[in-house]
């Protein structure tokens, strides 16, 4: 049987429109893989292999094998990482402009430290001053065993899971934080009471007006998630320490908000020179005096 060039061409057609699952068709009264024509002159014959060829290519243009398929969507995976990373790298370029240009230090005002490492970042208060007394909002009860020598109370806020299991680099898993990057999650605010830093490495120190310091407590009290009764939620069993606890909070934590983040926004609630987005650690240092 002489196929013709236009059945030849509506057979492709047909393939390429319909995306045929599989190759097992035919033309003429034969079934075998793939589409076939029958020729009855070895002239023609001769034509075959190239026709099955151009037709084996056209059936894998319209059904790509599964390897194929995971190509084309691992280089599609990777345009997209590549694009939300240089979208990521632009905000964090741009997030180094500072707000709240105009801030001056207080020579006799309450001196805070800022603390920011590989992992975490707390802001760190004096335990009692004329505007608040932690050792009341805090009572022993909340802790193990609590330094009655400390002078500083220290304040982070973070992923829920990330903060709780991974103290040090000895507890860093790498699966625990790409969940915390990568998927919005549940927070806690850490709170640990210990002895005053000292200026220098991953502490940095600014003296802040009275005012200053009462919008900075209402910006960290704004933080910690609340009972019915009004009450700090106290996570059971999560500790570093004898001196520390764990509470629940406000917020999700992702790539676009991390714990430098929060610290950023509670220098800027209080008034104090920082960039506007602080995702990365140390990026809170850049602006204080």
């Amino acid at each position: 049987m002489v196929v013709s060039r236009s059945t030849q061409t509506y057979i492709l057609e047909q393939l390429r429109r319909k995306y045929m699952k599989t190759k097992q068709f035919a033309v003429g009264v034969n079934w075998f893989k793939g589409p076939f024509v029958e020729y009855p002159s070895t002239t023609h014959r001769k034509s075959l292999p190239k026709m099955q060829t151009k037709i084996d290519e056209t059936i894998e243009t319209a059904n790509p094998s599964i390897k194929r398929r995971c190509i084309r969507w691992l280089k599609r995976l990777a345009k997209a990482i590549v694009f939300l990373f240089s979208v990521y790298v632009v905000a964090v370029l741009i997030g180094l402009i500072p707000v709240n240009n105009d801030f001056t230090t207080t020579t006799d005002g309450i001196e805070i430290f800022v603390y920011s490492d590989s992992f975490h970042a707390d802001i760190v208060l004096p335990v009692q001053s004329e505007n608040i007394n932690w050792n009341v909002r805090f009572p022993d009860d909340d802790f193990r065993s609590r330094d009655p020598d400390a002078t500083h109370v220290a304040f982070g806020w973070g992923d829920r899971r990330f903060y709780v299991e991974t103290q040090t680099w000895a507890d860093f898993k790498i699966s625990t934080a790409t969940n915390a990057v990568f998927i919005p999650s549940s927070t806690v605010m850490h709170v640990g009471f210990r002895s005053e830093p000292v200026d220098g490495g991953e502490f940095r120190s600014v003296r802040i007006s009275s005012q200053q310091y009462v919008e900075l407590i209402e910006y960290i009290e704004g933080t910690f998630a609340l009972s019915e009764s009004g009450e700090y939620l106290q996570i059971s069993d999560a500790t570093y320490g004898a001196s520390d606890a764990f509470f629940e909070a406000k917020g999700s934590f992702h790539c676009f908000n991390t714990c430098n983040c929060w610290i950023g926004g509670a220098l800027r609630a209080a008034g104090i020179r920082a960039g506007w987005f602080t995702p990365l650690p140390k990026t809170v240092f850049f602006y204080l005096p």
